[in-house]
């Protein structure tokens, strides 16, 4: 392994063979890594005789679990703290964090210094405790919304005064001016604006009631780093709110009427597209140009019968749109059955979603993840240290070297 990625570390392919020899090199550094982290913490390690080049290009290769993986296993690696730290070391590549359950409530929760998360990570099916930096938005209270690497939280001393940041960053967060006081605002999504890495620039949407049962809106540009009031619709929305954004357009469910909501970013005007499927409880997110809904659906005032999954369907002229079922999981499944638990009277659940991936939560012991690309159901592993992380917290996140530099600077 050592020698194919030395090797392999001083040329470059061309051609159509740039992305598959990329991949063969993540995966065998990742296998090298996972290699040496299976040796006795005392073993004299050969990755620290290589030269300093070689360890960086090994290392700017590894997904961030393995590498913190690597850096739990002994003392020895020391000395590779510099160079992880240096501003010129390559970021590794981003990886999706399930960040579930937290040691404590949301409000005033992480008063008693510096928390951590269990965190599931499914390219390598582990929990894994997260350390949050003292100084991140997350200390001060459990997020409203994020998106990639964004956060939003209230600001701790002020109602209406967000902050913004990138999930377990040491940067200090962004201020936002207090929102438009009409009604009590609420936050429902944050948005990248472009690549969010290069431009560093987003856009929030909050929404509030007026009289009669008028939904207004307001949105933040961070470009202009002002609140500007957008347009009005009659409706109630799903509590706690849930958005998928897809093409500039933000889309939620109404309750009354129970229809799906489309908010156009770029005008600031909501429609009605589509009734929504009979459902007791659901979660809408986007993924590959496409919204995806999951509902539990049985008798009302009862438990869930099934859990379905539905695509939306824009026919091509896009003015007849229709929900198509992609899958279902029902008492018949053994994975339903393990997912409902104790819970007999199972009507509703938790969901976070990232890149195609959904975690259901029953608000008992069970975990079930549910892959779009694969249409596939799968219960998790027992979470460890279920005592010491008894409260959902729901949030999913792809992080790239923020997560083990806050380690570093938690941990030594």
């Amino acid at each position: 392994m050592f020698s194919k990625l030395i090797s392999d570390s001083t040329g470059q392919p061309s051609g159509g063979d740039q992305g598959r020899r990329k991949k063969e090199l993540t995966d065998v550094a990742n296998e090298l890594i996972t290699t040496l982290a299976d040796y006795q913490k005392t073993a004299p390690s050969p990755f620290l005789a290589l030269p300093i080049h070689i360890q960086e290009s090994i290392l700017s290769r590894v997904l961030v679990m393995y590498l913190i993986r690597f850096l739990n296993i002994s003392k020895n690696f020391l000395s590779l703290f510099p160079l992880l730290l240096s501003p010129t070391f390559p970021p590794p590549p981003p990886d999706i964090f399930f960040l579930l359950f937290s040691p404590y409530l949301y409000k005033n929760s992480f008063r008693m210094g510096s928390p951590k998360l269990l965190s599931f990570h499914p390219s390598s099916s582990r929990w894994i405790e997260l350390p949050i930096p003292s100084n991140s938005p997350l200390c001060h209270s459990r997020p409203l919304v994020t998106s990639f690497s964004l956060a939003v939280t209230k600001f701790p001393h002020d109602k209406t005064l967000l902050v913004t940041g990138q999930m377990f960053s040491h940067l200090p967060p962004k201020k936002t001016p207090p929102m438009i006081s009409i009604g009590n605002p609420s936050v429902v999504a944050v948005i990248p604006d472009g690549d969010i890495a290069l431009s560093g620039h987003f856009k929030i949407v909050a929404t509030s009631y007026m009289e009669a049962g008028m939904l207004c809106s307001q949105v933040y540009d961070s470009r202009r780093r002002e609140w500007v009031l957008h347009g009005t619709i009659k409706c109630c929305l799903e509590r706690p709110h849930k958005a998928a954004v897809l093409n500039n357009s933000l889309y939620m469910r109404s309750c009354k009427p129970d229809q799906l909501l489309q908010f156009d970013l770029t005008s600031g005007t909501w429609n009605y597209v589509l009734p929504m499927p009979e459902c007791l409880c659901t979660h809408i997110f986007s993924h590959d140009q496409n919204i995806y809904l999951v509902v539990g659906q049985g008798r009302r005032d009862e438990s869930f019968l099934s859990i379905r999954v539905f695509v939306l369907d824009w026919m091509k002229d896009r003015e007849s749109p229709k929900w198509r079922e992609i899958s279902v999981l029902s008492e018949r499944d053994e994975a339903f059955v393990e997912f409902r638990g104790n819970n007999y009277v199972m009507s509703c659940f938790d969901a976070v979603d990232r890149n195609g991936l959904v975690c259901l939560f029953n608000n008992d012991k069970t975990v079930l993840l549910f892959d779009v690309r694969k249409r596939t159901w799968t219960l998790l592993p027992p979470r460890p240290l279920e005592r010491d992380y008894p409260c959902w917290y729901g949030y999913a996140t792809e992080l790239g070297s923020e997560v083990w530099k806050s380690k570093i600077a938690h941990e030594f």
